[in-house]
């Protein structure tokens, strides 16, 4: 037991240096000094420093009493400072559950006493919490002013509030798309947090700096900042930054493609979050899991994660996580044709944003509604609406939602472009939006949406067959991926790249190659303007597909060889399956260098895609000179356009290719019997990627 009476401002000092160190031993350490004889005064004073420790180690609700029990002995003895210490606690739970007024009225009467009291660092700690509570309820202006008077306040750098109010500074500024800044405030409170073994923080800022460094395309950086920080975490047992960390690295790995290590985190997260019962994070999980089983093609997975997050809202209510998960609910149920029910929450994400009067919470609503409207060919109404939601964009000030509002605008103009090619005012509004969206991902250095715009871009140029300006923007974006090992993206680019190269081979059939063209456009619009895949899979989708072999002729070119589970008799069929074969061949072929390997997903007729794989193969049926005894074979995989993300595993549908064709010795062994096989394997082993883990995420 600790020896009675000595100066009590060395054990508040001990505390918070524990606190910053490590919650769990400072919570130990006041548990033993609180068996000891104090006066009223100190007595409370040790308490505030336990209640915040125990908020430290998410023990929330254990925290929350204490604070209540502090304010309610300070007032009856009107020891004012306690007083204020109590009421600045008890705000951020208000803040964090949603009463933001409630939160707000606590730590400005806080504040408030601070001022009168002439206690400067504690007014600033006030002041952090106070920004903190703004942020929550998006008036993220009036955020950065306050975190801005910490910064003025505080007399001494390397407190944790003014760190704090760097790191939450950075947020805001990320926001705004002023990433540089939001870099430069997380690198100073990085390296504050290092100098006095801020652990807790120093895990935060990193994670931090990671999703910054994501944002700008630098993902050797930002697996690194992750990596080094889960390590510091786990070492220190920071449950509560091991949980966030392992999210913001699932999202890490999600976009680059992997997900199967963005599964793994995810989960990792989830253990921790759920051990912790701590809602917060648990809903951040959902919504990863919703976003991993989407990118799976699986959206009735994705819908019952999102409506697990909403459910625990009831315990904490944050403005702008509630909306964004009814606005993604919305957007799932638009894609599983299910309109009542996406308006629905739709309309109760509206009603949030103008009862909380948040002018966020509206602009993603207006998104959404835009989505809807251009997908049922409402354009002119899509119009004013995205128009409403790129000016609240620019007000608030939301880069990403900038951004979104104007690619969304191209999408619906290059829409009516193609239901109205003789209206080229359209196509010109569509390449005004694209344009615009360089010219501000370029400005505000975001790498991979620079580089997204530039794909687009490339693809509009090439419907108007300037496609030297086309191939331009496509190799600076191809040059830019490859920088940045963002491996899915520069394949696709090959793709393109290598249809638009084949289009100046004057065999090919001009429409079908402008139709291909017109598809990589519309599904590049498509993916940077939507969370989600905008449809889901049905058993008649997965028999809706086949597969066709074309191989080469001394005098036709690109000729069928095989088809299974197509019927052929349709002339029409036949001669846009010719067609397609022409520029398919020519595309991936290239000449005379017949590129071997997967290649797609490449735009087909009728809503379909095709994935090719091409392979050079022993044929003693046509005789090609240049090719000495052998053939160059396209086996393409034709699918409806919505699984897309089914196929998104191309390592794993390259393996099923090669295991299945590399048992065969020649053309000849092509059938129908051998493409049912393979295309029934290919089915098989991507239909367990959809099935419920045997773990139950």
């Amino acid at each position: 037991m600790t020896d009675l009476n000595p100066p009590i401002k060395s054990y508040l000092d001990k505390a918070d240096e524990l606190t910053i160190s490590n919650p769990a031993k400072a919570e130990l350490y006041l548990l033993d000094l609180l068996k000891n004889d104090f006066s009223l005064k100190e007595l409370l004073q040790l308490k505030i420093k336990l209640a915040y420790a125990l908020w430290s180690e998410s023990k929330t609700d254990d925290s929350y009493k204490i604070y209540l029990e502090v304010g309610n002995k300070a007032r009856e003895n009107s020891f004012e400072e306690e007083i204020a210490d109590s009421l600045e606690g008890m705000a951020l739970f208000s803040g964090l559950k949603g009463n933001i007024k409630e939160g707000l009225d606590y730590v400005e009467e806080a504040i408030g006493i601070y001022r009168k009291l002439k206690l400067p660092n504690k007014e600033a700690k006030a002041s952090n919490n106070h920004a903190i509570i703004l942020y929550y309820n998006n008036q993220l202006d009036e955020a950065l002013v306050s975190f801005n008077n910490t910064l003025k306040l505080s007399t001494n750098e390397k407190s944790t509030h003014y760190i704090s109010a760097l790191g939450n500074s950075a947020l805001i500024y990320r926001a705004r798309g002023e990433m540089q800044k939001a870099l430069d405030f997380i690198t100073r409170g990085f390296y504050l947090a290092t100098e006095i073994g801020l652990n807790r923080a120093i895990s935060t800022f990193q994670n931090n700096m990671a999703d910054t460094l994501r944002s700008l395309g630098n993902y050797s950086e930002s697996k690194k900042n992750y990596e080094e920080a889960l390590l510091r975490a786990r070492e220190a047992n920071d449950k509560r930054n091991i949980g966030m960390l392992s999210i913001g690295f699932a999202n890490y790995w999600i976009e680059l493609g992997d997900l199967k290590q963005g599964f793994d985190y995810l989960k990792d997260g989830y253990q921790i979050y759920n051990e912790m019962d701590d809602s917060f994070g648990k809903i951040l999980c959902y919504d990863g899991f919703a976003h991993y089983w989407s990118v799976k093609g699986n959206l009735k997975k994705a819908e019952k994660y999102l409506l697990k997050a909403l459910e625990l809202h009831e315990k904490i209510s944050v403005l702008e996580l509630q909306v964004s998960i009814l606005v993604l609910l919305a957007e799932i149920y638009e894609g599983l044709k299910r309109p009542n029910e996406a308006y629905h929450y739709l309309e109760l994400a509206n009603t949030l944003a103008r009862e909380k009067k948040s002018n966020l919470a509206r602009a993603e609503v207006l998104l959404q509604r835009g989505r809807n409207l251009i997908t049922n060919s409402q354009f002119n109404e899509a119009k004013l609406v995205l128009d409403e939601a790129l000016w609240l964009s620019k007000e608030i000030p939301h880069i990403e939602i900038q951004l979104i509002s104007m690619m969304l605008l191209s999408r619906c103009f290059l829409i009516r472009f193609v239901k109205n090619s003789l209206d080229t005012s359209y196509y010109d509004l569509a390449i005004k939006y694209i344009q615009d969206t360089i010219k501000l991902t370029k400005e505000k250095n975001l790498i991979p949406n620079y580089i997204h715009a530039l794909v687009i871009r490339g693809m509009l140029y090439s419907i108007k067959d300037d496609n030297e300006n086309a191939k331009k923007s496509l190799n600076e974006a191809m040059e830019l991926a490859k920088e940045r090992g963002m491996t899915i993206q520069v394949r696709k680019m090959q793709d393109q790249l290598s249809v638009l190269k084949g289009s100046q081979e004057e065999k090919i059939p001009k429409q079908q190659f402008k139709n291909i063209i017109i598809g990589f456009a519309m599904e590049e619009l498509r993916k940077a303007t939507t969370s989600y895949v905008e449809a889901t899979m049905t058993e008649i989708d997965l028999e809706d597909t086949f597969l066709i072999t074309y191989k080469l002729d001394e005098k036709w070119g690109a000729v069928i060889d095989n088809v299974e589970n197509l019927n052929l008799n349709d002339s029409g069929t036949q001669q846009t399956l010719n067609e397609l074969g022409a520029v398919y061949s020519f595309s991936i072929g290239q000449g005379q260098n017949y590129n071997e390997g997967l290649f797609g997903p490449l735009p087909f007729e009728k809503n379909k895609q095709a994935i090719i794989y091409a392979k050079m193969m022993n044929d003693s049926s046509h005789s090609i000179k240049r090719l000495d005894g052998k053939n160059f074979i396209l086996f393409t995989l034709v699918f409806p356009s919505k699984m897309v993300q089914f196929f998104y595993d191309r390592q794993k549908l390259t393996r099923i290719f090669e295991e299945e064709i590399n048992n065969i010795l020649s053309v000849q062994e092509i059938d129908n019997s051998f493409l049912h096989k393979l295309r029934q394997k290919i089915m098989s082993e991507f239909m367990k990627d959809l099935s419920p883990e045997k773990n139950g995420y």
